[in-house]
């Protein structure tokens, strides 16, 4: 999908595995803008690294996973964008207690233990 050129908006392309750890490390936010995601990693990334998402409300995975973990916030329109930007960036204790809460979610739902219980309960229903 071919990005929109913008005067404030910097497409990065591919970027190797030690760039991405040291952006995560270093954001105050991650900013999901897609309306068209199903599970996301670089969601799950940016929990796994204590950082609170904003994520588009019209995207329903997004905004499902942020209400779930409570680790962020969502924005339906560009006024919500904004103040919902604005207030991770001015409450910076709020944002890493979101940030907090999503590592938290991916600690509980998504390490390898907890995956492969789902799954092989999935398998001995299945089997039946």
């Amino acid at each position: 999908m071919p990005i929109p050129e913008h005067p404030l908006v910097r497409p990065l392309g591919f970027v190797s595995e030690e760039l991405r750890e040291t952006l995560l490390t270093h954001a105050r936010v991650l900013v999901m803008p897609s309306p068209f995601e199903s599970l996301s990693m670089v969601l799950l990334e940016a929990w796994n690294h204590a950082r609170p998402a904003l994520v588009n409300a019209r995207c329903k995975v997004l905004r499902g996973q942020v209400e779930r973990a409570d680790g962020g916030l969502y924005y339906g329109n560009a006024v919500e964008f904004v103040a919902t930007l604005d207030y991770l960036i001015d409450h910076p204790a709020e944002a890493r207690q979101l940030g907090r809460q999503g590592l938290a979610y991916v600690e509980g739902e998504y390490r390898w233990p907890t995956v492969m219980q789902k799954v092989e309960a999935v398998l001995r229903e299945s089997g039946r």
